[in-house]
């Protein structure tokens, strides 16, 4: 009978100590579960900061798109504002092409009346520029200046025939008279005929 009750005792302290074991594996299970809906709680909100950068990086690309969008229609702009630029560019120089043109022509009308004025017997004669808007004086032609009648009269047979060509570009028959030439010269430049001692 003692012994019955020796081991009742024993069996009463092992489940005793195996309920202490349950409650301490049940605060352990409990403490698991926190700490598991904690790390969920976690991966929660990792997920969702995850989803917030996302959204963010999707609307930075979209934002990126947007941009490159508007550079290129930019970059078109400016081609065609650089094509426009060309264009008046080539515009401009053809009206300068064209002005300068009418200033030659205007200065060399100017330039025939003067020396219609002053007369075939004078001097100070202003130089006339070929029908091409050439100066007789620059290159290519380096003609002697024709500033008086003495000039047209002093020309070699060379200039004369520089100035014949073109002054008149075209006259195809050729003249062998002399005087026929300068006087040609002298009626391009203004100044009439020779002098009739000449």
């Amino acid at each position: 009978m003692k012994r019955d009750m020796q081991t009742m005792k024993d069996d009463n302290t092992v489940i005793k100590r195996d309920i202490r074991t349950l409650k301490d594996d049940n605060t352990v299970i409990k403490r698991d579960i926190r700490t598991l809906k904690d790390d969920n709680t976690i991966i929660k909100r990792d997920i969702q900061t995850l989803k917030d950068d996302n959204t963010v990086i999707k609307q930075d690309i979209q934002t990126l798109k947007d941009d490159s969008t508007v550079i290129k229609q930019d970059i078109r702009n400016i081609k065609e504002d650089i094509q426009t630029l060309k264009n008046d560019n080539a515009d401009i120089k053809q009206d300068v092409g064209e002005f300068k043109i009418n200033l030659a022509m205007t200065r060399r009308l100017a330039a025939i009346s003067h020396n219609a004025r002053v007369g075939s017997t004078s001097e100070g004669y202003e130089i006339v520029f070929f029908p091409n808007s050439e100066d007789p004086n620059s290159e290519p032609h380096n003609l002697p200046p024709l500033t008086s009648m003495q000039a047209i009269l002093d020309l070699g047979d060379a200039a004369l025939d520089a100035y014949m060509r073109n002054y008149y570009p075209n006259n195809r028959g050729a003249i062998r008279d002399r005087n026929k030439r300068l006087n040609m010269v002298a009626s391009a430049i203004g100044v009439g005929k020779l002098p009739s001692h000449v």
